[in-house]
Parts: structure tokens; C-alpha cells; sequence
């Protein structure tokens, strides 16, 4: 069995909103998985029809972080934003790490303050740099 994942997740994967991912299951670009349901009774989409829409490749270390970030686990938030990071892409990590910040992840915390304070992934803020620090 595949890994599946939330909309929400597939749109912090993509870069996309989660408009955009509606649109293209409603368009037939990514088959909606019919077997479950996310905690919200969304439908859930299978990582590998997700695949092409993806910046970086699928990997066995990626899709464990997902299944730990479907499980709400800050630490998987964490692991796809450094897999992003290593990939080169601060700007789709910055998003991971404000979703494992917001679950107290102080590693995340410290990532989100650095990124803030020197734009990377983001625009420079200081108000945020200087409130992830703390």
C-alpha cells in the first residue's frame, strides 16, 4: 500500500494551494484515493499519483516523514523541511517548518528564526525572526 496523504499536505509538498489541488482532482490530473479519509473526512490522495507534481523525487526517507507528518508528529514536519532544505528548497522548507514550529519543534523554531532574519526561503522579516527565537 502506498502512502496516502491530506490535501493540505500534498499542497505543502507541491508549493501549491490547496485550491489547486481540488482543481486538479476535480480536473482528473490526481485520482482521489476512495479506501480513506483524513481526520476531517477529506479524501486522501496517494503519494505516488502525486509524483510528477513533486519538485524533488519520492524516497523512502521522504515518504516516513510524511507518514509521521499524517500523524501530526512534529518531527515529521521537521524531516520533510530538511529534505527540502537539502534539495535546495528553502522556500517550499520554510512552510514545513512553520508546521513543525506550531507543534513546538525548537530545532523548527530555530530553522524559522534563521530564515526570517536572513531571507532565506522568505522574505526577510525581523518581527518573526525575532519571535521564533524566542
Amino acid at each position: 500500500m502506498s502512502t496516502e496523504i491530506s490535501v493540505m499536505l500534498a499542497s505543502l509538498l507541491t508549493g501549491k494551494t490547496t485550491k489547486t489541488i481540488y482543481r486538479w482532482v476535480d480536473d482528473g490530473i490526481l485520482p482521489p484515493r476512495q479506501s480513506g479519509a483524513d481526520s476531517k473526512g477529506s479524501f486522501l490522495l496517494a503519494l505516488p499519483d502525486l509524483a510528477a507534481h513533486l519538485s524533488l523525487p519520492l524516497s523512502a526517507e521522504l515518504e516516513a516523514a510524511l507518514q509521521d507528518a499524517m500523524e501530526g508528529k512534529a518531527a515529521g514536519f521537521h524531516n520533510v523541511a530538511l529534505i527540502f532544505v537539502e534539495a535546495g528548497q528553502p522556500d517550499i522548507a520554510i512552510r514545513w517548518l512553520e508546521m513543525a514550529a506550531k507543534r513546538g519543534h525548537a530545532d523548527a523554531m530555530e530553522w524559522l528564526a534563521t530564515g526570517y532574519l536572513e531571507g532565506l526561503g522568505t522574505e526577510v522579516n525581523l518581527a518573526h525572526g525575532i519571535e521564533w527565537l524566542g
